[in-house]
C-alpha cells in the first residue's frame, strides 16, 4: 500500500471517529469548521499551500464539524470544532477528552497541558509510520477546538499554539 493509500484513511478514521468519547444530542446544525482558520493562515503554518477544505459533520453523533486540507501530497491537517450550549458543556467535552487522550493516542503520543490558550489546552506529539502526528485540544467559552496534523514534516509548537489562539478568537 503506498504511503497516500495508507495515510488518508488513517487520517479520516482518526479525525471523524477517534477522538469521539460520547454521544451528546445537538439540536442545530454542526458548527463550520472551515470558518475559523483560512487557508491563507493554514498555508503560512505549514509553509506550503494547502488543498481547498474538505467540510464534514463528524459521524459521532456529538454534533462536531470538521474541516480538513492536504498539502504537499500526503500531508493532513484537520480542524475538528463543537459549540455547545454552555461552557459547562465544553469544559466536560474538553475533561472528557483530555482524561481518554492515551485511549485515542497516534502513535506514541503522551498529553502535554498548555498554558495560556484558552480555558484548557493540550497537545500531543507522536509519530505514525514515517509520518509525524501532532494534535492540539482547547477549551474557550462553550467552543472546543481540535487541530490534527500528520504529516512528514510538521509545523512547529509555536505556529500551531497560533493557530490555535487564532481559532479560540473567532
Amino acid at each position: 500500500m503506498t504511503t497516500v493509500g495508507f495515510c488518508r484513511p488513517v487520517l479520516m478514521t482518526l479525525v471523524l471517529g477517534g477522538m469521539a468519547t460520547g454521544s451528546l444530542s445537538m439540536a442545530h446544525a454542526a458548527p463550520d469548521a472551515c470558518a475559523i482558520l483560512t487557508v491563507a493562515e493554514l498555508s503560512a503554518a505549514v509553509g506550503q499551500p494547502v488543498s481547498p477544505p474538505a467540510r464534514s459533520e463528524l459521524g459521532d453523533g456529538s454534533g462536531g464539524g470538521q474541516c480538513a486540507y492536504a498539502f504537499g501530497g500526503v500531508n493532513q491537517i484537520a480542524i475538528e470544532l463543537w459549540q455547545f450550549p454552555s461552557a459547562a458543556e465544553a469544559q466536560k467535552k474538553f475533561s472528557s477528552e483530555l482524561n481518554d487522550s492515551g485511549k485515542n493516542a497516534i502513535g506514541s503520543q503522551k498529553p502535554t497541558p498548555e498554558s495560556g490558550v484558552g480555558e484548557g489546552a493540550f497537545s500531543k506529539t507522536g509519530a505514525l509510520a514515517s509520518m509525524k502526528a501532532i494534535e492540539w485540544m482547547a477549551v474557550h467559552g462553550s467552543r472546543v477546538v481540535h487541530l490534527v496534523v500528520i504529516a512528514a514534516s510538521v509545523p512547529s509548537h509555536d505556529r500551531l499554539r497560533g493557530l490555535m489562539l487564532t481559532a479560540l478568537t473567532r
